[in-house]
């Protein structure tokens, strides 16, 4: 059965899941393609047997406004299967929900068979020390070989994250959509801005424009912090918003380094312990 896994990443931590969930499915035998929502001119699934691996980031307890606009208009799935993959920053609140996810593949004809959380180094609001970043590094390549060997053996394993944090997730994303673009408009290039219009051409929204007078940014930011992830250098930052600060790790460096030896290290990074000892 062939694999289409779709995803968005804005700081760069759910690409390096997909890197690492492709390879493992390869290593089984399963042909896979992978697409980045909108990035990659809204990738196509193609039709036949497959399965749709959708993978995002965690924004308001639910997925990127963009991702759930993809979902509303992919071919219908006829029946064909989808896997729902959320890569949070905490594992509190259950990662966010997966209802709407859910629902809104249903709806295009989907079934669901499973969903899975995989925690990822947190790099907004809190920067995890490069001990907790390591251990959930190892966690996750865990919890990738476990979901590779469940969607080519074909189960269903469904998760409820329970009422509360889907209207949790509601009220959230209902503040996400009224207020989001005052965080684009808060955003500013620096005099370290080489104009080299990378972030123009990676905004998903679209909303950032090269002008005679610099990086304009529009009114129509999702807040996914891509511009500010990928800028090669650091040159864009938020002037009100400073809770907002990209803290990017070294994964890869991370990745090679392996959890021995490390530890978390302090009370909050002690809170991820009980995701850690299940993963």
């Amino acid at each position: 059965m062939r694999t289409a896994i779709r995803y968005f990443s804005g700081t760069g931590n759910t690409a390096w899941l997909v890197d690492r969930l492709k390879e493992a499915l390869e290593k089984r035998g399963l042909p896979v393609s992978t697409g980045l929502i909108g990035i990659d001119d809204d990738p196509r699934i193609d039709e036949g047997p497959l399965s749709l691996v959708l993978c995002f980031p965690v924004y308001a307890l639910d997925a990127p406004p963009l991702v759930q606009r993809w979902v509303e208009r992919i071919p219908a799935g006829e029946g064909r299967t989808a896997i729902v993959i959320r890569s949070p920053g905490d594992p509190f609140f259950n990662g966010g929900t997966t209802r709407t996810m859910r629902r809104l593949l249903e709806r295009r004809g989907w079934r669901v068979v499973i969903e899975r959380m995989i925690v990822m180094p947190p790099n907004v609001f809190y920067r995890a020390s490069d001990d907790l970043a390591a251990l959930l590094l190892a966690a996750a390549r865990r919890r990738i070989e476990h979901l590779a060997d469940d969607i080519k053996e074909g189960r269903t394993l469904l998760e409820d994250t329970g009422n509360t944090v889907n209207g949790s997730s509601s009220a959230f994303n209902g503040l996400l959509a009224r207020y989001g673009h005052r965080f684009g408009h808060d955003l500013r290039a620096t005099a370290a801005c080489t104009r080299c219009g990378l972030c123009v051409r990676e905004c998903p929204a679209g909303t950032i424009t090269m002008t005679d007078d610099g990086i304009r940014f529009g009114d129509r930011c999702q807040v996914c912090l891509r511009c500010m992830a990928r800028c090669p250098v650091r040159a864009i930052i938020p002037l009100v918003y400073r809770s907002f600060p990209v803290r990017p790790y070294d994964l890869a460096a991370l990745d090679a380094a392996g959890p021995e030896g490390k530890r978390p290290r302090n009370w909050f990074e002690r809170r991820y312990r009980s995701y850690l000892d299940r993963s």
